[in-house]
């Protein structure tokens, strides 16, 4: 990817690739923003339904990210032949659950033939101008809240998923967030590439954090 070229930047481009955020931000007007993402990714649990909750989640919380609210989706399948198509079904079935629960409508897709399952939508959401939040708007003495305490990523898309939700109706944080899946690795590491900040992680022995069922099924500890 560094040996490619960018092209001309357009003016309606507000967050493109230079900040390496979760999602693009294309400006529509002086009070919308187009916030656009795709993610999908193989199976981390073996239960099919499970896997779409966990995979929607992932996707959808791209948008949050940015500070934004999801409209609609596209699922993105690849599944090889061999495989039941009703294990498909299942998938899709839990990835549309995610999606109802975040008012979000999956309007289609694509699928193409894979040796082995894929799964994970393409997002479309709004977010106004003025509220976006990137990587790259951290100001010295804002606090770094990590949504992982394990390296467990079935975990942490719902965690993040449920940050954002709570973030779309309350606004409760107000520069910068970050779909951090390395507590210790890219997440803090972009912020602080992108603004100079200093990023200080501060770990507590002790800690509390709610878990959706869905996740709570499929954790093997």
């Amino acid at each position: 990817m560094r040996e490619l070229t960018p092209g001309r930047r357009p003016k309606p481009l507000l967050v493109g690739t230079e900040t390496r955020d979760d999602a693009a931000v294309w400006k529509i007007d002086a009070r919308t923003g187009l916030v656009a993402t795709v993610d999908f990714f193989a199976p981390v649990v073996d239960d099919p339904r499970d896997y779409g909750r966990i995979a929607a989640a992932n996707s959808l919380s791209d948008v949050y990210a940015m500070g934004g609210r999801p409209l609609y989706a596209l699922n993105v399948v690849g599944w090889p032949r061999s495989q039941p198509f009703e294990l498909l079904g299942e998938i899709l079935a839990g990835g549309a659950e995610v999606a109802r629960e975040a008012d979000c409508a999956i309007i289609g897709g694509h699928s193409v033939d894979d040796l082995e399952p894929k799964y994970g939508l393409a997002v479309t959401g709004v977010v106004h101008p003025k509220r976006i939040l990137s990587n790259a708007k951290a100001r010295p003495g804002d606090v770094l809240l990590l949504g992982k305490a394990l390296e467990i990523d079935s975990d942490f898309a719902h965690v993040q998923y449920y940050f954002g939700l709570i973030y779309e109706r309350q606004r409760m944080y107000e520069n910068a967030v970050g779909a951090f899946r390395n507590a210790l690795g890219r997440g803090p590491g972009r912020v602080a590439d992108r603004t100079g900040c200093i990023v200080f992680l501060l770990w507590a022995v002790t800690f509390a954090m709610v878990t959706p069922p869905c996740v709570a099924r499929s954790r093997q500890v």
